[in-house]
């Protein structure tokens, strides 16, 4: 298979990957939610005498969360491409600020692009310069050969 095909194939499985794993992080904070409700609900009856106290289970297995979903090294990285696209080469720390702040716009945690940050940017996509990060270009068609 020709390599253009083959990196046209990996990015439309990349974009599925992306969008399925947002709908499972909106799905986990939409869980979130109901369980706080779940919460308040056993917390209302234990007040009325009405209900066992399973709060107090609950919590000590149930993790806090800001209610924002991490963003996955697809989401990173899509953000990435655009960020470079337009900016061709950019100081890896401020690359890294960038996509903070158009994922955090976007609804995810910046705990989440913190993870991923380093583990998108070492994607075949780019490539790190001593001027900073940028995109990977296509060899010329002369170079192929």
């Amino acid at each position: 298979m020709d390599s253009t095909v083959i990196s046209s194939i990996k990015v439309q499985i990349e974009v599925q990957r992306t969008e399925l794993q947002v709908t499972a992080s909106k799905l986990k904070s939409e869980l979130s939610g109901i369980e706080k409700q779940i919460d308040q609900l056993s917390a209302a009856l234990n007040a009325l005498g009405g209900g066992e106290n399973t709060t107090q289970l609950k919590k000590s297995v149930v993790r806090k969360t800001n209610g924002k979903p991490a963003a996955g090294k697809a989401e990173v990285v899509k953000h990435l491409r655009s960020i470079l696209s337009s900016k061709e080469v950019v100081e890896e720390s401020k690359l890294k600020e960038l996509a903070e702040a158009s994922l955090t716009k976007q609804g995810f945690s910046r705990m989440g692009v913190a993870l991923r940050f380093k583990e998108a940017i070492q994607d075949s996509l780019f490539v790190d310069t001593p001027g900073g990060i940028r995109l990977k270009e296509a060899l010329e068609p002369a170079l192929q050969s």
